[in-house]
């Protein structure tokens, strides 16, 4: 058993492409070829935030790396690319990146991942598509429109991927409550879950500052095997919207509603969802 700040991925820029500073920064893990999807859609966002990239060593995407200094060096703002070893996920490069103060300078941060669901082709391009557009397109224009009003919301993600059916705590739940215990949040037998389905969403500095706590959480072997329930990686996408509602931080999704305990309808999920895994 090892903490999460124990991992060793190994990360190391490979390179950096100068441009315009920004305060928000879009972070986007790669392991699958997605490449060419990533930035045909950052190509139609208005997007001025800086761009990091972690790109998973030995993995499709690693293939891809020849193709990015043409493709970054289209961007206004400045990028960067981070090679990491293979730590099962998305999840906890995230959680070293912050802990190394790769995401300090930002005021927000949207943290996003290429995504394939092998076993449920037609589900997986549809959830990728939509979590890059509502959480990066939509999702932007939502916490832009916040700034004009000086308000940080600390999480803002996909309405479409905002799942509440408490059959998808799944075999889960005691890992999330092993999370949630970090934040002296409880989770209660009548408790439904709140999250965005494929852990993407924009987070304030206030809340990757909060979540450093983490860097102890004890992981089991388990938790490095991609797409397992009860990993670290699923118990984690369930966990942190969660707490953040909890704890009645400002949680919005891509249309501008607002989340807050008490307030939250249980049984959402897509129809797409329902029908994969229901």
């Amino acid at each position: 058993m090892i903490n999460v700040r124990e991992v060793d991925i190994g990360f190391s820029e490979v390179l950096s492409v100068e441009g315009n500073a920004s305060e928000t920064c879009c972070y986007v893990h790669l392991f699958h070829d997605v490449v060419a999807e990533i930035f045909d859609l950052l190509g139609k966002v208005a997007l001025d935030a800086e761009l990091l990239l972690s790109v998973v060593e030995g993995s499709p995407a690693h293939a891809r790396l020849g193709e990015l200094p043409a493709r970054l060096r289209n961007r206004p703002t400045r990028s960067r690319v981070i090679l990491v070893k293979n730590a099962g996920s998305d999840v906890i490069p995230f959680l070293l990146l912050n802990s190394a103060g790769f995401f300090r300078p930002y005021r927000l941060v949207c943290k996003t991942h290429g995504k394939r669901t092998a076993h449920k082709v037609d589900l997986g391009g549809w959830w990728f598509r939509t979590m890059l557009g509502e959480t990066l397109a939509d999702g932007l224009e939502v916490v832009q429109a916040c700034a004009r009003s000086d308000l940080t919301p600390c999480l803002t993600g996909a309405r479409s991927l905002i799942i509440t059916e408490p059959l998808f705590w799944r075999d889960n739940i005691e890992s999330v409550r092993h999370i949630c215990s970090f934040f002296d949040v409880e989770v209660g037998e009548q408790d439904a879950p709140f999250f965005f389905a494929g852990t993407s969403f924009w987070v304030s500095q206030e809340f990757l500052t909060l979540l450093r706590c983490l860097d102890e959480f004890p992981l089991e072997r388990e938790d490095f095997a991609y797409g397992a329930d009860g990993a670290f990686g699923h118990a984690f996408e369930r966990a942190i919207p969660f707490i953040a509602v909890k704890r009645g931080e400002l949680v919005l999704d891509s249309a501008g509603a607002v989340y807050r305990e008490g307030l939250v309808r249980p049984g959402l999920v897509h129809d797409r969802f329902r029908a994969a895994f229901m």
